[in-house]
């Protein structure tokens, strides 16, 4: 009796352990999956998954006739995940070496490249084609490429001073481009790309939001004039050797400005029109 009721207390005790471990394990596994869940699938959200802004095409700036004087054109500039990245001093001596960098400059990107609290950073802004499709052919883990506008002034920059121009990131900076920015200025988009080991995997881009375009501003110059007053009141300043000159050539009916031009004789001696 004493036996057989010891075997049956041994059971009941080993029974009670196995019951305890049992709920245990189910209780943790409910607390992961619920609990931590959210959390663990934001995790490897972020890892997966990158907003990238779609930036907004600057309006275009024309002359009185519809010439275009300064426009938009679509630019590859090279981005990086430092997350992603293997072995930033390495990848940035790469990377410096087919960009042209100097030691400083690829010493500035080693340190961007390790900085792994930073989702994008960029390498090189509005890089030549085929330098961009050298550098993306290489694979190079958390290197990526992206389309974006970049400002250009057309017939080399006739009517600079007018126009004035951008900074690095297409805001104004001088002259018109400045005067009308929130004009000419839109408003950039935003898409989720997916990605492995920081590379885009084609196909899985999602638009949230398109971007949407500056507005166009026209000018009351005439892109034909603008380029005759500025050559020929560079030749006369050459012609009286003076130190520069202006020209302006307005209608008379409506004081509209035709041309504005400027020249100035530089410390070499060399005139030169004011861009």
């Amino acid at each position: 009796m004493w036996r057989s009721g010891s075997a049956r207390g041994r059971f009941r005790w080993f029974a009670g352990i196995a019951a305890t471990l049992l709920i245990g394990l189910i209780a943790w596994s409910v607390i992961v999956q619920v609990a931590k869940g959210s959390k663990l699938r934001a995790y490897g959200m972020d890892q997966r998954e990158s907003n990238i802004t779609i930036p907004a095409a600057r309006g275009t700036i024309f002359d009185r006739d519809g010439n275009e004087m300064a426009i938009t054109v679509p630019a590859l500039s090279l981005y990086a995940d430092p997350r992603a990245v293997l072995d930033p001093a390495a990848t940035a001596h790469v990377l410096g070496q087919m960009l042209g960098f100097d030691a400083a400059a690829e010493s500035e990107l080693a340190t961007k490249l390790s900085n792994q609290k930073q989702s994008f950073v960029y390498i090189q802004r509005f890089v030549d084609q085929d330098v961009a499709d050298a550098v993306l052919s290489l694979n190079l883990s958390g290197v990526n490429g992206v389309s974006e506008p970049k400002r250009v002034q057309v017939a080399g920059g006739l009517a600079g001073n007018i126009i004035g121009r951008t900074d690095p990131f297409g805001a104004g900076a001088t002259g018109l481009e400045l005067q009308y920015d929130t004009v000419l200025t839109g408003i950039d988009g935003e898409m989720v790309k997916q990605a492995s080991r920081g590379r885009s995997l084609p196909g899985t881009s999602h638009i949230i939001s398109q971007a949407r375009p500056g507005t166009d501003l026209v000018l009351t110059v005439d892109r034909s004039m603008q380029y005759q007053t500025e050559q020929a009141l560079l030749a006369r300043v050459n012609e009286l050797s003076a130190k520069g000159g202006n020209a302006i050539i307005l209608d008379t009916k409506t004081g509209e400005v035709l041309s504005i031009a400027s020249v100035r004789r530089g410390d070499d001696g060399v005139a030169a029109i004011i861009a």
